[in-house]
């Protein structure tokens, strides 16, 4: 139930930042008439194996229901799925990846807090929305319009509004 509910919150922010973004008003990565794409980066190789396939496939479920359901405003969520090995090196490998390869829109569910750090710069200077799994304070302070953490305590997202 507790991850039905954070994936439920990511969802939620991910689709609240795709409409006050204006994604759908012009040319954005990662965002066509049909489809928007989600990098996924869990870890499927490190240390974190045993919870990296099973989150990427509980995202993957939902995202496959939100898809059966018409999508967000008729574009469905086509899901790019990266290993990020839990390391902050491997991690950005796989981000690198998913942004300039692959031209995500948005990267969510990434496991590993060191390793979502280490992408919230490159994420920020490439204008891609960030939402990750995890509260680690260096994922919201300072304030981005480019990370979002859904289940962060949001008084402290309120103060930087």
């Amino acid at each position: 139930m507790k991850t039905k509910n954070i994936i439920l919150n990511l969802l939620v922010a991910g689709a609240m930042i795709f409409m006050v973004s204006g994604a759908w008003a012009g040319d954005v990565r990662g965002v066509t008439d049909t489809e928007i794409k989600v990098g996924v980066l869990s870890d499927f190789t490190g240390p974190g194996k045993v919870g990296g396939p099973p989150a990427a496939d509980s995202f993957h479920d939902y995202m496959a229901y939100i898809n059966d359901q018409g999508g967000i405003h008729g574009r469905k969520i086509k899901l790019v799925v990266e290993d990020n090995g839990i390391f902050p090196n491997t991690t950005l490998k796989a981000a690198r990846k998913v942004i300039f390869k692959d031209e995500v829109f948005a990267i969510g569910f990434n496991l590993g807090s060191a390793g979502t750090a280490a992408i919230v710069p490159l994420c920020e200077e490439n204008k891609v929305v960030l939402l990750p799994y995890g509260a680690n304070k260096k994922f919201y302070d300072p304030g981005s319009k480019w990370v979002f953490v859904p289940h962060t305590v949001q008084y402290h997202l309120a103060c930087r509004a």
